[in-house]
């Protein structure tokens, strides 16, 4: 459900259908000082020092330092003044069906009074980062790591976005989704088809028998639960495999395709490149 404050609860064990990660954080001068990019993530400015725009008419307001703004994953356009300092922090927050937590389309300007503490977090966040992976960027997640290190920063990341959730849902333009798990045993399918190799072929009898039901009443419960249908969940996980194996490892595009349950590499480059928009071999070299 979309829904503004007041939200509904969810079990605690729900609440681990929440993909929600630190993608990447840095502090200093703007990368790109005028102009637009498009993020694929949330994006969040602390202004630091200087100012900014971030509509290009001639008499647009300024961000003066001290404010937050937060961007919705879209083409944005900035203008820093020339000796602007920032901390931006990139993240996503997404449940396992692909819908993101937060729905809002322009640009969000948050008052200093609602942003109280939210640097607080950000500063062990960051001499992580910059003490364990600092040249990243936007792969942070590909990083090498041990377990006290991913918790530490993923503990940092939560507390912060916690504090970002209680403004965000204070806001009445901007929704939060919060999808149904009115019904335990559609967990339990997703937490099986998380188990599921990727290198063998799925089937949606493979799940009906494991949990001794009709093919049509799993894919009605799971789809009412999580918006998407337990094969295209599973061709997600293969998707998300397959883009992160091309992106970070030595693996060659059969051997991907092997383990993507694909017999012939051109079926691979087919189905990826209906996913993605870009063949694998694209897709690798543009990193």
């Amino acid at each position: 459900m979309i829904s503004s404050h007041p939200l509904p609860p969810l079990r605690l064990k729900n609440w681990r259908n929440l993909d929600a990660q630190l993608i990447w954080i840095y502090e200093g001068k703007p990368v790109i000082s005028r102009g637009t990019s498009y993020n694929n993530h949330y994006t969040a400015w602390y202004l630091k020092s200087g100012h900014l725009r971030i509509d290009a008419k001639a008499k647009a307001p300024k961000i003066t330092q001290g404010r937050w703004v937060i961007f919705p994953p879209i083409p944005t356009w900035r203008e820093f003044s020339p000796r602007a300092q920032i901390l931006s922090i990139q993240f996503e927050a997404k449940w396992v069906t692909g819908q993101r937590l937060f729905d809002f389309s322009q640009p969000r300007i948050i008052s200093p009074r609602q942003t109280k503490g939210w640097l607080a977090p950000t500063t062990p966040m960051l001499k992580l980062v910059e003490q364990y992976c600092p040249h990243a960027l936007n792969h942070l997640g590909e990083s090498m790591g041990e377990y006290p290190l991913y918790a530490q920063l993923q503990g940092c990341f939560l507390r912060w976005l916690s504090l970002v959730w209680t403004a965000m849902a204070k806001s009445s333009d901007i929704n939060i989704f919060i999808p149904p798990f009115a019904d335990g045993r559609a967990q339990e399918m997703k937490y099986w088809l998380d188990r599921w190799p990727l290198s063998e072929p799925f089937r949606q009898e493979n799940l009906a028998q494991a949990f001794n039901l009709s093919q049509t009443h799993c894919n009605r419960l799971f789809s009412t639960a999580f918006r998407i249908t337990p094969k295209r969940y599973i061709n997600q996980r293969r998707l998300a495999f397959a883009r992160s194996a091309l992106q970070s490892s030595s693996l060659s595009i059969k051997e991907i395709a092997f383990a993507s349950a694909f017999r012939h590499p051109s079926e691979f480059s087919s189905w990826f490149k209906q996913g993605t928009g870009k063949s694998p071999r694209a897709f690798r070299g543009k990193r």
